[in-house]
């Protein structure tokens, strides 16, 4: 215990020391110009550039906020700067911000960077030039440019493809029978190929799978001043080597063993795919007796109209035109199928509408009775019910008889809230909506 407090204070004297008689970089300003273009880099500058300039950003030591003094630059052979003839810098400009922070703007000479790799920069001032801060910068070669350029890669325009007979389209979720994979992207040009001259690289395609990770493409490309656009072979779905089970799968794509795109998507089981498909809506379009279609109708009344139909929403979240998806739907009176409706479709598109057979009043099944009739419309797709809508039909007779009594129990009469609520809008009528006045409403009718 008393050896590490005794480090800890070492070092926050050590800290407080260096604080109080040197200068502290906060920040560093590379910048390399070759006729109209620049890059600037926050540690290198690079060596087939034409002209090269440094900003360099200093708080001053503790105890010499304000230097009075000329400051300067030199270049040194090694970070110790123990040399006879260290290389001046004398197109130096100072700017004193306050508090300490000195702005330093320098022009390097172009032959000091001549077959070198490193360039060290000690900052001083004063007539005895007193060491302020010391800097050390990169001089990036070809090669070392070459590889700080693969490092600023990165793709845009990443695109997944899922290709089959009915065409490209994007692959969010993929089933074994959905066809193949074509990924898509672009490398932009780097802001490093005004200065490196054009150069090939490996660019490398891979599948991460659950079952481990598989190389699917390997081949050299050319990167330089123009963007490189980049699609893949197609990878087919039905290969089992490479989708053996449903999960979570990524294409990533490398150059020099770095990655620069990723492509997610899910592979789904054809059990899987069947279940994930959705009928988000079920959509009643009633006939009037005048020939009229009018859709979005939950209440049809017997003198008013004569048949309806039910528009069916199929979604789905994968593309698989080989599958035959079986559907069939229900229109049932209570237990009573009325009707029933095969349909087989192929999972060709991830959205499409069927229009069921009308239903006509006057049916079998479906004839004038007292009672409204109560009818629902189910949809199953491989026995699994997917959505399921109500219909009321209104019956045509009176509900009472010539004494005004009616003619069935009260309970079965229909009350739709969408039309009620229609109705006394229509009447201008107010509903209650403070809740707490139903108790002094029902004392007043008490007393009154």
């Amino acid at each position: 215990m008393k050896n590490r407090l005794a480090s800890k204070a070492f070092a926050a004297w050590t800290y407080v020391q260096r604080r109080l008689w040197t200068g502290q970089v906060l920040s560093c300003r590379c910048i390399s110009i070759l006729k109209d273009r620049e890059i600037s880099l926050s540690d290198a500058f690079l060596g087939s550039a034409e002209e090269f300039r440094l900003e360099l950003f200093i708080r001053g030591p503790w105890l010499r906020w304000r230097i009075s003094q000329g400051l300067g630059i030199r270049i040194t052979r090694d970070q110790s700067a123990r040399i006879s003839h260290p290389d001046e810098i004398g197109d130096l400009r100072v700017r004193h911000l306050g508090r300490g922070l000195i702005k330093i703007c320098a022009r390097v000479p172009a032959n000091s960077l001549l077959d070198r790799e490193w360039l060290h920069f000690e900052i001083y001032f004063g007539t005895a030039r007193l060491a302020l801060s010391r800097v050390e910068l990169r001089v990036l070669g070809n090669e070392a440019a070459q590889h700080r350029l693969i490092e600023s890669l990165r793709a845009c325009c990443l695109r997944l493809w899922l290709c089959n007979r009915t065409g490209f389209r994007p692959a969010r979720a993929v089933a074994a029978s959905s066809g193949s994979l074509v990924p898509e992207f672009t490398l932009p040009a780097s802001e490093f190929a005004a200065f490196v001259p054009p150069f090939k690289a490996l660019l490398t395609l891979e599948l991460l799978s659950p079952a481990g990770r598989f190389e699917l493409n390997r081949q050299p490309i050319e990167l330089g001043r123009e963007a490189v656009r980049f699609r893949g072979r197609e990878v087919p779905l039905d290969e089992t080597r490479l989708f053996g089970q449903p999960g979570n799968y990524r294409l990533v794509a490398r150059i020099g063993g770095r990655q620069i795109a990723q492509l997610p998507f899910q592979f789904l089981s054809q059990a899987d795919l069947l279940l994930q498909i959705l009928i988000p809506r079920i959509e009643i379009h009633a006939q009037t007796r005048n020939g009229e279609c009018v859709p979005g109708v939950t209440t049809l009344h017997w003198e008013d109209h004569k048949s309806f139909q039910a528009c069916i929403e199929v979604t789905s979240p994968a593309i698989a035109p080989d599958t035959l998806v079986p559907c069939t739907a229900y229109i049932r009176d209570g237990p009573n199928v009325l009707q029933r409706e095969d349909i087989v479709f192929p999972l060709d598109r991830f959205s499409r509408k069927i229009t069921l057979e009308p239903v006509h009043f006057g049916m079998p099944g479906l004839q004038t009775q007292p009672k409204p009739a109560r009818l629902s419309v189910s949809v199953t797709i491989n026995g699994t019910e997917k959505a399921c809508a109500l219909v009321l039909v209104l019956p045509p007779e009176r509900i009472t008889n010539f004494e005004g009594q009616l003619t069935f129990e009260v309970d079965d009469l229909p009350f739709d809230e969408a039309e009620y609520s229609q109705i006394v809008h229509r009447l201008g009528l107010q509903t209650q909506a403070d809740p707490r006045r139903g108790f002094w409403q029902w004392l007043q009718t008490k007393l009154s």
